[in-house]
C-alpha cells in the first residue's frame, strides 16, 4: 500500500496538470495546476531513493549506474519519441520548417535547458534527465548525515523562493517556470527536496509525520493553499511531508490513493502528462468544431471531453505502447 498510494498521487498530480491546461488556467482551484510537475519532481527523487540508495551506497561501480540509467530511459523514452514523432509529423503537415539543431536537442532530451521544446510538457523530462545523471552524486552528497539533509532541504527551499522573484509576468503563478536555466533550478531543487525527505524517513525523523492520520490533515492544508494564488513554496513544504506522511503512517488519504482506479491513473500518468497537450493544442480546434456540429458546446463540457479522450488515448498508449517497450528495452539494452 506505501508503494500504491506514491502512484496514485502522481496519477491525481497528472490529472491536476492535465484540467489546469483544458481550462487555460483561469478556473478556480485549477489556475495552480502548473505546480503539479514540482510534485512530480518531489516524488520522483524520493521513489528513486527509496528504490536506489542503499544500492548506490553499497556498490558503487559503473554496471550499476548504467543499469539505473536503462531502466530510466526504458521508463519515459517510448512514449515521448511517440509525442515527438507525432509532433515532428504535425509541423511537416503544416509545412513548418524544424531545423535538424532543433529536432536533435528534442531527440536527446536536452530541450528542457535550451528552451526548443516540440513537445509541450517535455521541458521536465529534460531535468528528470539531468537529475538521473547526477543522482549518485546526490546520493553521497546528500545521505551524508543529518546535518547535511537539513542544510540541503533548507537551501533547495531557499532557491525555489529565490527564482520566484526572476519568473516573468505572463505566468500563472511564482512557480510557473519552464525555460531557461531558472527552471533547471526549480526541477532538480525539488527532486533532491525529495531525496532529503526519504534519507529522514530512512532516519527515523519527523515522528509527527509518522503519525495515523497525519497525511488526512496535510492534504487538507493542501486543499486550502491550492484555493489560493501565489502560495507556490508552501505548497512544494506540503507536497515533500505529504510523500513522507503517505510513506510512513496509516491514514485514509493513504487508503484512498491506494484504490486500484486511483492507482490506473497513476500508470498512465506520464501518458497523460505527455500527450494531452498534443491533442489540446494541435486538434483541440477540431474537435470542438466536430462536436459543435453534434450538440452545443460550452468550455465546461469540452473539458469533459478532452479528458475522455486524452484518458482513453493514455490507456491505449500504455497497455500496447509503454508496458511492451519498457519489457523489450530493458531486457535488450
Amino acid at each position: 500500500m506505501q508503494l500504491l498510494s506514491l502512484t496514485g498521487i502522481r496519477g491525481l498530480a497528472a490529472l491536476y496538470v492535465m484540467l489546469y491546461h483544458f481550462t487555460y488556467g483561469r478556473t478556480f482551484f485549477l489556475w495552480n495546476g502548473y505546480i503539479g510537475v514540482d510534485l512530480f519532481f518531489i516524488l520522483s527523487g524520493y521513489i528513486l531513493s527509496l528504490v536506489y540508495a542503499d544500492k548506490f551506497i553499497q556498490r558503487s561501480d559503473d554496471l550499476l549506474y548504467l543499469s539505473f540509467l536503462k531502466h530510466r530511459f526504458a521508463r519515459v523514452y517510448p512514449v515521448y519519441f511517440l509525442a515527438l514523432v507525432i509532433m515532428v509529423s504535425i509541423n511537416i503537415y503544416s509545412s513548418n520548417v524544424i531545423d535538424l539543431h532543433k529536432i536533435s536537442t528534442n531527440i536527446f532530451l536536452m530541450q528542457g535547458l535550451l528552451g526548443d521544446s516540440l513537445v509541450v510538457a517535455s521541458w521536465s523530462l529534460s531535468i528528470e534527465l539531468v537529475a538521473y545523471f547526477l543522482f549518485p552524486i546526490i546520493i553521497y552528497s546528500v545521505t551524508k548525515n543529518i546535518t547535511t539533509i537539513i542544510i540541503t532541504i533548507a537551501t533547495c527551499l531557499f532557491l525555489v523562493n529565490f527564482i520566484t522573484y526572476y519568473n516573468d509576468h505572463q505566468s500563472s503563478g511564482p512557480l510557473d517556470i519552464y525555460r531557461n536555466p531558472l527552471s533547471l533550478i526549480r526541477g532538480l531543487a525539488d527532486f533532491m527536496i525529495g531525496v532529503g525527505m526519504y534519507t529522514l524517513s530512512k532516519k527515523d525523523m519527523l515522528p509527527t509525520l509518522r503519525r495515523k492520520h497525519a497525511s488526512d490533515y496535510i492534504i487538507v492544508l493542501i486543499i486550502l493553499v491550492l484555493a489560493c494564488k501565489g502560495l507556490d513554496v508552501i505548497c512544494i513544504v506540503l507536497f515533500s511531508m505529504l510523500i513522507f506522511s503517505l510513506h510512513n503512517s496509516e491514514s485514509y488519504t493513504k487508503r484512498i490513493l491506494s484504490l486500484r482506479p486511483v492507482v490506473y491513473l497513476g500508470d498512465i500518468s506520464l501518458s497523460m502528462y505527455l500527450l494531452h497537450p498534443i491533442i489540446f493544442l494541435n486538434f483541440g480546434k477540431d474537435i470542438r468544431e466536430i462536436v459543435s456540429q453534434c450538440t452545443t458546446t460550452t468550455n465546461n463540457s469540452m473539458s469533459i471531453i478532452f479528458f475522455v479522450l486524452t484518458l482513453s488515448i493514455s490507456m491505449f498508449t500504455y497497455h500496447f505502447l509503454e508496458v511492451p517497450c519498457k519489457k523489450i528495452l530493458r531486457r535488450k539494452l
